[in-house]
């Protein structure tokens, strides 16, 4: 999407598509669709509309990290049976928004999250499986008997192309999963407050019958999937996925594209050395203990010796989320809410 026609959307200009000044519970500045455009330039206008709709009618506020906008690479089974592939936006919200709702409404007695090793029937096949499950329980005032809900693991894990658990499901499947139960039994018990919001945990459990090789953008896309996109200067997560930082030659539209060059011997030890180099500027060389363990989370790592061992393409993927978290702590000083 053009700068220029973001510059013409505003929240002003917008007001016969958005709710009423009387029911809106968030204020953005109106040039928020030139940021969101700038962020996401492969999404669609109506993708934005759609995200500032929810934002402003609900108050999730994602200055506060509470409700993210994320572009997802899906294959769509189209009418005549063909495989397309488009990319999309899907909206979701922090586990930690479920909880401060909850709270808001002034019903929430109480709640609690507890796993387990189960052993259970496979519907599909009729063997026996055995595997972990959260079981939450959430108390509304008014009820008897509190709202339970049992997450399984492979009903909620989240699998890479080749079935391998993403990052974050391989360190924390226990996190993981609580957070899947938890919001599931939330939302039961608050409908009217929590329908309609997922998180980012739940969202491979939620995808059409249609629709396969989920994958966010642009962490886990595969270079030679990508879809072009027009735009000035590329992303630093599109110069992060590209190896030792150099641009691909151009190549004619009819020529298949060029696999890239075999992993170095050293398997990604530049990538890891650039990675530590970005945690020790962002965390003041590690004197801000605290932040160094939200990095950690945030790239689904445990420590530099798990990084430093890592694979040569899980190694560029770490480097693109360091950036990407280097990103987002930038805007929250330069953006003008």
């Amino acid at each position: 999407m053009s700068e220029k026609i973001c510059k013409e959307l505003t929240l002003s200009s917008l007001k016969d598509l958005l709710p009423e000044e009387k029911d809106r519970k968030l204020k953005l500045n109106e040039n928020y669709f030139l940021d969101l455009s700038k962020q996401y330039p492969q999404l669609q206008t109506s993708d934005f509309i759609s995200f500032i709709h929810q934002c402003l009618l609900t108050g999730a506020d994602p200055r506060k990290k509470q409700i993210y906008l994320i572009p997802r690479e899906q294959s769509f089974k189209s009418a005549n049976g063909q495989w397309e592939k488009k990319t999309v936006a899907t909206t979701v919200v922090a586990y930690q928004y479920f909880i401060s709702k909850a709270i808001q409404t002034g019903q929430l007695k109480s709640f609690k999250v507890s796993t387990d090793t189960i052993e259970y029937i496979n519907p599909c096949t009729g063997k026996k499986i055995s595997t972990i499950c959260s079981v939450a329980s959430v108390l509304r005032n008014g009820m008897d008997l509190p709202v339970e809900y049992s997450a399984r693991y492979p009903e909620f894990v989240s699998v890479d192309r080749e079935g391998n658990p993403t990052a974050l499901w391989k360190s924390k499947p226990y996190l993981m999963l609580e957070k899947c139960a938890l919001c599931n039994a939330m939302r039961q018990t608050f409908p009217e407050e929590l329908t309609g919001f997922y998180t980012s945990e739940e969202i491979s459990g939620i995808e059409s019958p249609n629709v396969i090789e989920t994958t966010a953008i642009p962490i886990e896309q595969k270079k030679e999937d990508q879809q072009p996109v027009v735009k000035e200067k590329p992303t630093v997560i599109e110069t992060a996925m590209k190896t030792n930082g150099k641009k691909s030659p151009k190549k004619p539209k009819e020529e298949p594209v060029k696999k890239e060059e075999p992993i170095k011997a050293d398997n990604g030890q530049e990538l890891y050395e650039t990675s530590i180099a970005l945690i020790k500027s962002m965390t003041d060389d590690y004197k801000d203990k605290e932040k160094v363990d939200n990095i950690l989370e945030f790239i689904g790592m445990k420590s530099s010796k798990e990084m430093l061992e890592a694979d040569f393409e899980t190694k560029k993927v770490i480097l693109a989320r360091l950036l990407e978290k280097q990103r987002i702590e930038k805007d929250k000083n330069d953006i003008p809410w």
